[in-house]
């Protein structure tokens, strides 16, 4: 393998981790509002656009 090669995977693994880190801050936000819409009243949540 070559140093360009070697260069460019440890590029992409470096994006994937980016990627990664943005999906799980992601997946904390939509738990933290559905934990907070079904705080606000179980009556008023069937109300509210998916």
């Amino acid at each position: 393998m070559s140093e360009s090669e070697r260069q460019l995977l440890h590029e992409l693994a470096q994006r994937l981790d980016k990627q990664e880190e943005a999906v799980i801050q992601l997946l904390r936000i939509i738990a933290t509002t559905n934990k907070k819409v079904s705080e606000i009243s179980p009556h008023n949540k069937e109300k509210l656009p998916i």
